[in-house]
């Protein structure tokens, strides 16, 4: 499948089959986070790969879902803050960004190989970092159940694309996008349409305009009394 067709067969698995995930997929996936990029490539990051009873039990009590329970396997994804770059001007940490990057490159990666994945953000960190016995300068950014998914995809619900161009536009009222895009954005078809009747109209009212000025001698005997012809044009 090519890139497009992957981030659409990728969606947040609830459900998953109690059969383990082969150790060679979890390497391959492993491998392509660890190429993952990162600000000032420092990759500040660190994976728990839990596979065994007891930590996958305590794991769900940090985020007590039923259908969690079902994963086989639970990846933590930790952001290391003595590790991370930080933004000189405003001191940004940007750990965060780092990790979600890393995040789903292992989601992206997971679904290739035929694998379900969740990314699970609203769960108890501190808890978490007891279970798994973090220091304090390491911080579990994300959980992410991996195993083979027993549920079906729904239909992903997302904004148009000229939503997120929307507060960027360019001074000739169009956004700046690649002619493919802009065919969804604008709709050229329309504009066509739009465009021919305008132009129509402009050359109907200028032959009004040229014919009534040939013709109105005809009408006035008195050349005195004929309105000037800028009067058509809203001029005096």
């Amino acid at each position: 499948m090519n890139f497009l067709e992957l981030v659409k067969a990728r969606y947040s698995a609830r459900k998953y089959a109690g059969r383990s995930v082969e150790i060679e997929k979890l390497e391959y996936i492993m491998e392509c986070v660890r190429l993952a990029p990162s600000a000032v490539n420092f990759q500040p990051w660190r994976f728990k790969i839990v596979t065994d009873e007891p930590t996958l039990k305590a794991l769900q009590q940090c985020y007590k879902r039923e259908w969690l329970a079902t994963a086989p396997c639970i990846i933590v994804a930790c952001t290391n803050h003595e590790e991370s770059w930080h933004r000189r001007a405003d001191n940004k940490d940007h750990a965060d960004i780092d990790i979600a990057i890393a995040v789903e490159h292992l989601c992206l990666a997971a679904t290739e190989q035929g694998l379900g994945t969740c990314w699970v953000c609203n769960f108890d960190a501190s808890q978490c970092s007891t279970v798994l016995g973090l220091p304090e300068y390491i911080e579990p950014a994300v959980l992410i159940p991996v195993g083979y998914a027993e549920d079906e995809p729904v239909e992903k619900k997302r904004k148009m694309l000229k939503f997120f161009f929307k507060d960027f536009v360019m001074s000739s009222g169009r956004f700046n996008l690649p002619l493919q895009q802009t065919k969804v954005l604008f709709f050229p078809e329309l504009m066509a349409v739009l465009g021919f009747w305008n132009a129509f109209f402009l050359r109907v009212s200028s032959s009004f305009l040229l014919i009534l000025h040939i013709f109105q001698p005809l009408y006035y005997k008195n050349k005195t009394e004929m309105p000037k012809f800028e009067h058509f044009l809203g001029f005096e």
